[in-house]
């Protein structure tokens, strides 16, 4: 094999003769001319032109580099052998036919399929760069001129081009190209196969390659430490498959394989990454509480270790309401919880619930191996609302003047303990109308559920209310009942006053008293 970047020497075109195919060194073959016994009599047929081989003499190889090579050549001359004489055409080069072949090899014969002509077209000047070749490869290359034939008699002259007797160089070869992505082969708890295609480029004709394959994070117990961006080497050798073992379960690994040839390495491999057989979720962290109002709790929770299958729903849990912290803080039952939520969100609202009691929720995860623990348990309260109204409002002994109201604690307590009670009266009767108005009137507020009322009438009709208050605020009134006080004797009438007056007689009169007594 000749050094790189060199021509054949003309020996060695030569004795590659087998390979190249049967042509002569200056990559000539002559057409015969016509002997005078050969030619027809004059009645017969015309006088023939006389064919002459054209071609260049074989290309010089300037440089060569791993992709391409730059070539040049002479101008067209006249085959050996062509006869002299002053009025043989003038050669005048139009264009430059240039092919080119790869030699597979010392017994690899050059068919004319094989030449391909050069991509970017033929060429007008004596030299041209090749490109697109593969490093590391044998390669032929020859040149066949283009000529301007219009001023050539050709009743007398017929100009045949040939092609140039072949340059033979061999590109520099390069190191391996980047590897593509490992693929996957099996896929276990604790192990993963991976196998890797050998790169495209190998760098040359018939290199040798070896890998080296690199893995991140490391197997459990690895003996060497990850390198800065956490991968380790685990495989050096000519084979294109490994099995890692001692991985955890639903963990992503990433894989990149190195190429190597007698050169030297190839790029950073592109990565691909691959998750062990995966498990069912962690145990998700407990709830917690967002907000709440007094029938609605809202929770969020975390998502937890998918353990190699996305997580693709969630089950949230609530128990009745204990009413209490210290019943809330009891182990569950096994029947205690019921189903609030099932989906894929992180964050959802529980209603309807009953204000101001403490629930307990948990919640699990859910993908495509199965169903996670349960979490631990978190504790939330609704809101206090105002208690309902008080029941049993009954009304005391009532006197002229005075009358006992009493009641008892609200049926519902809103969550929170009525810490206070009012009492409001509204006049009905026209003469306690006429004394307090027909408003309203708070007349009791305390803690006590019982009252006196004061003040009163005889024989007038009222009617009396009572609500009562806790943490979140005043209750609704419970049905106002009708008072009716004791009955008396009329209040005086008014002061008498004379009417008219005469010189018997006198006319008194007054107004009648303000309340009758009932």
């Amino acid at each position: 094999m000749p050094p790189l970047g060199l021509a054949l020497p003309e020996e060695k075109v030569t004795g590659l003769a087998t390979v190249l195919g049967e042509q002569k060194s200056n990559g000539v073959t002559p057409k015969p001319t016509a002997t005078p016994e050969q030619q027809a009599p004059e009645d017969a047929q015309e006088p023939q032109p006389i064919c002459l081989d054209v071609f260049v003499q074989q290309p010089r190889v300037v440089s060569v580099a791993t992709s391409s090579v730059h070539i040049s050549w002479s101008l067209p001359e006249y085959a050996e052998g062509t006869p002299a004489s002053d009025d043989l055409p003038e050669l005048k080069p139009i264009r430059y036919e240039v092919d080119w072949a790869e030699v597979a090899g010392p017994q690899h014969a050059l068919k004319e399929s094989d030449w391909k002509p050069l991509p970017s077209g033929d060429v007008e000047v004596c030299e041209v760069k090749v490109a697109g070749l593969r490093p590391g490869r044998t390669y032929a290359v020859r040149v066949r001129p283009v000529l301007d034939t219009s001023a050539v008699d050709g009743d007398a002259w017929e100009l045949a081009a040939q092609p140039s007797a072949p340059a033979l160089f061999t590109t520099a070869p390069t190191v391996p190209s980047a590897v593509k992505p490992p693929l996957l082969v099996s896929r276990e708890r604790k192990a993963l196969k991976v196998k890797w295609n050998p790169p495209d480029e190998p760098g040359g004709a018939a290199m040798v390659i070896s890998y080296q394959l690199f893995m991140s994070p490391p197997p459990q117990e690895w003996p060497s430490p990850p390198d800065a961006q956490g991968f380790v080497e685990v495989y050096r050798g000519d084979e294109r498959s490994f099995r890692a073992q001692r991985l955890l379960p639903g963990t992503r690994y990433a894989f990149w394989a190195l190429a190597w040839n007698s050169v030297g390495a190839s790029d950073v491999g592109a990565v691909a990454a691959y998750t062990t057989q995966a498990t069912v979720p962690a145990q998700p962290e407990p709830p917690r509480p967002v907000s709440s109002t007094q029938a609605s709790i809202t929770l969020a929770w975390m998502p937890p270790a998918d353990n190699g299958s996305p997580v693709t729903a969630y089950q949230l849990e609530r128990d009745d309401g204990s009413g209490s912290l210290e019943a809330a803080a009891m182990p569950p039952g096994p029947a205690a919880f019921h189903l609030a939520y099932a989906g894929p969100n992180t964050c959802h609202t529980v209603s309807p619930l009953r204000p101001g009691l403490h629930y307990r929720f948990r919640v699990r995860a859910e993908n495509g191996e199965g169903l996670s623990f349960w979490s631990e348990c978190c504790l939330a309260t609704t809101a206090a609302s105002a208690p309902g109204p008080p029941v049993g409002l009954a009304i005391g002994a009532a006197t002229r003047e005075s009358a006992t109201v009493s009641w008892g604690a609200p049926e519902e307590t809103g969550g929170a303990v009525p810490h206070g009670h009012e009492v409001a009266l509204q006049a009905v009767s026209r003469a306690a109308v006429e004394c307090m108005g027909p408003e309203w009137y708070t007349i009791f507020s305390g803690t006590e559920r019982a009252c006196s009322i004061n003040s009163l009438r005889p024989g007038c009709t009222y009617r009396v209310r009572v609500r009562s208050a806790n943490a979140a605020g005043w209750g609704s009134w419970a049905l106002p009942l009708e008072l009716a006080t004791a009955p008396d004797v009329p209040e005086p009438p008014g002061p008498p006053s004379i009417a008219e007056s005469g010189t018997a007689a006198l006319t008194v009169q007054w107004h009648p008293p303000l309340h009758n007594g009932g």
